[in-house]
């Protein structure tokens, strides 16, 4: 006998460049790699039981994955630290839980004489949030802005900063409609509320260029260097949260550089609390910042998500959003005795087909993520 602990095993996927990347130190399970094989019934008149007599397509998927949100290589985080914008509202001071989920169709593209199912076509993304907390009914809080957004036709922005929104940090940022609002109460426990909703646009990763603090004084604000320029444009956010007085003008700028710098996004000027969504197409430089003009006093947040990057360590979370609606497929190698030489390897390509993160002020961030198989599963050893 020779069982295996799950511990000693690996996992490989696609970096955003294209090279295979041991990812097993951001994971806790792997599960789904073994495949299924399609059994047809032949059973005819004259028998007894029921037949499957021939071999039908093969599926190497789905193949999930689990483990732990890291926005830089090692660097887990405790959900304590998630800040939530949504519109001109931080809800963060109500909430304990809640789920971003990335997802799209990946349809079956085999033909005949294909033996396995493949998928070469990237259909619709879509996505969904949803939060959980407590209920407070004054203006601004948790049930009035959830109450509001449940009758209300057009998209409410929302920013999400896992770890804070600290120029540079990673946000989630994304247009989204109410679907479902509940209050639900008890004798024995606070009264609470929960809300779901849809995307209303593709999820964007992003990086924060402005925390959520208060200015007086206009000027530029710290750049971030995002490695390289890009050509698929962006979308950038602004969240007035509070405000005392004057008019601000707001901008996102660009630099090939971080010397001569472009503005990108000019968002209307801000007089009182608001939230800005602005979305760019081409080309967008490799440094960004957030700029203001003006005679002003009031709290705000800037972001901005680049399209089309290729960057992010293997395993981090700005890698595996980065393979969220890519076209090319993902290649993959599971070991699950781990990845020394002669031990068993399955191997092939995949697509990303959800990511899902929860995140709880108990608990550290977490993620799920599904691949779908495409093509044959190939079995061999390490090398």
């Amino acid at each position: 006998m020779a069982f295996q602990h799950g511990k000693g095993s690996v996992f490989k996927l696609d970096d955003a460049a294209g090279a295979l990347q041991d990812i097993s130190a951001f994971l806790t399970s792997v599960g789904g790699l073994e495949g299924k094989s399609d059994r047809p019934d032949t059973t005819t008149f004259g028998q007894a039981a029921m037949r499957r007599q021939v071999l039908g397509l093969r599926d190497g998927g789905p193949i999930s994955i689990e483990g732990f949100w890291q926005p830089t290589t090692a660097a887990k985080v405790h959900g304590r630290n998630a800040r939530i914008l949504l519109d001109q509202y931080a809800l963060s001071g109500y909430l304990q839980e809640g789920s971003i989920s990335r997802k799209h169709d990946v349809p079956e593209t085999q033909t005949f004489g294909d033996s396995w199912r493949e998928r070469g076509v990237v259909a619709l993304l879509d996505g969904s949030v949803s939060f959980s907390g407590l209920f407070e009914s004054a203006a601004g809080a948790s049930d009035a802005v959830f109450r509001a957004l449940l009758a209300q036709e057009s998209g409410a922005i929302l920013s999400l900063g896992l770890n804070g929104f600290a120029i540079g940090s990673l946000v989630d940022m994304v247009q989204i409609v109410e679907g479902t609002y509940e209050v639900p109460a008890s004798v024995e426990d606070l009264v609470t509320v929960s809300a779901e909703f849809e995307a209303d646009d593709q999820i964007d990763l992003g990086v924060a260029l402005h925390d959520l603090t208060a200015e007086t004084v206009a000027g530029n604000y710290a750049s971030v260097d995002e490695t390289a320029g890009t050509t698929q444009g962006g979308v950038g956010h602004l969240h007035v949260t509070a405000f005392v007085s004057g008019s601000a003008v707001i901008k996102i700028q660009h630099s090939p550089d971080n010397s001569i710098w472009t503005d990108l996004i000019t968002f209307t000027a801000a007089a009182g609390v608001t939230k800005q969504r602005i979305a760019v197409s081409g080309t967008v430089d490799r440094y960004v910042r957030a700029t203001s003009t003006g005679t002003f006093s009031l709290t705000f947040v800037v972001a901005f998500g680049r399209r089309g990057f290729t960057y992010g360590s293997a395993g981090t979370y700005r890698h595996l959003c980065g393979l969220y609606g890519l076209a090319a497929s993902s290649s993959y190698e599971y070991g699950p005795e781990g990845g020394t030489t002669g031990k068993r390897k399955l191997s092939g390509e995949s697509r990303l087909s959800s990511l899902e993160v929860s995140f709880s002020e108990e608990d550290v961030i977490k993620f799920t993520a599904e691949l779908v198989a495409d093509g044959a599963v190939a079995e061999g050893t390490f090398a």
